[in-house]
């Protein structure tokens, strides 16, 4: 948990798709943004607003927030995912990102339940690698187009599909990979607007 807090501290610019995939995919995100379906613009001010929310976690009094959260924008949707103690800390981690300029939404997955185990977090991780690989290997699908986020076996999916057949076979591949209890996409199809921020 020591190593993540440190990285998630001194590398908020390129962690843009959340601090557990930092080291792996962190860099190469910003450098592939101009093969995604958003904008080089765009991953900059995913950026900014990625540094705004751990600067608003690492200020805050609520313990938690960097080492048990993981944090990933994409095209101004903060999704936050992890594992907390008590619903307060899941309440001001969202409270602190609509705090962030240009945030447009908040997905709050948050688990409220014990800290996970390095087994459990060893499990999840590779299963996010298994998912990403396979991603990468299937016809059809732009794979820089997708993350995914894996908690407790739950495979989360958010990215921007070109239409209805590559966003279901990106389900498909999430499903279909050992491991993975269930499945939950957040995967918006191109040309359909990421929703205003709530006035």
């Amino acid at each position: 948990m020591h190593t993540r807090l440190l990285v998630c501290l001194l590398l908020p610019l390129l962690a843009v798709t959340g601090c557990r995939s930092v080291v792996i995919s962190g860099a190469s995100r910003v450098s592939e943004s101009t093969s995604e379906e958003r904008s080089f613009g765009q991953s900059i001010d995913d950026g900014s607003i990625y540094a705004g929310v751990n600067r608003y976690f690492a200020q805050s009094d609520v313990s938690g927030l960097l080492t048990n959260l993981t944090v990933r924008v994409y095209e101004g949707r903060v999704f936050l995912f992890g594992r907390v103690k008590g619903q307060r800390t899941s309440d001001e981690a969202v409270r602190l990102v609509w705090l962030v300029k240009g945030v447009k939404e908040v997905v709050n997955e948050i688990q409220i339940g014990e800290d996970e185990t390095a087994i459990d977090f060893a499990r999840d991780e590779a299963i996010e690698t298994q998912i990403s690989t396979r991603l990468l290997a299937t016809k059809g699908i732009r794979s820089a187009n997708f993350t995914s986020e894996v908690a407790g076996g739950v495979a989360y999916l958010i990215g921007t599909a070109r239409d209805e057949r590559e966003m279901n076979a990106v389900i498909q591949v999430a499903r279909m990979t050992s491991g993975v209890r269930r499945v939950v996409s957040h995967i918006r199809l191109s040309g359909n607007p990421a929703p205003a921020r709530p006035q």
